[in-house]
């Protein structure tokens, strides 16, 4: 039994770092507001590739404060939670005279080449 498990404890590893190492998943969907020149982006990240939750809603600010980052909403279990959330954020940006659409996540940009 030993022999067996310590065989297969580097390839475990390996698979556990590669999976949960990631930054960003097929799954996250991106929009993109745009104001006189300035940039809003909202984005809601799945921490599995399966757009199901654990989410987050991120929301960056990008002239006023570069490599910022702010977490709206999170659900750990409730799934459209976070894409209610987005979606009621993003009428209320549109309301205010912001300019939101949809743009491809990094993953399905990569995968269209």
């Amino acid at each position: 039994m030993q022999k067996y498990f310590s065989q297969y404890l580097p390839v475990a590893a390996a698979f556990f770092i590669t999976t949960f190492s990631t930054q960003s998943n097929a799954a996250d969907q991106i929009y993109q507001c745009e104001l006189n020149g300035l940039e809003r982006r909202i984005e809601i990240h799945y921490q599995q590739e399966t757009g199901l939750p654990p989410c987050e809603v991120r929301y960056f600010k990008e002239a006023e404060l570069p490599d910022s980052m702010q977490i709206l909403w999170s659900a750990d279990n409730e799934t459209g939670y976070c894409e209610e959330k987005a979606a009621k954020f993003r009428q209320k940006l549109e309301g205010w005279g912001w300019q939101c659409a949809p743009t491809p996540s990094t993953e399905e940009e990569r995968l269209q080449q």
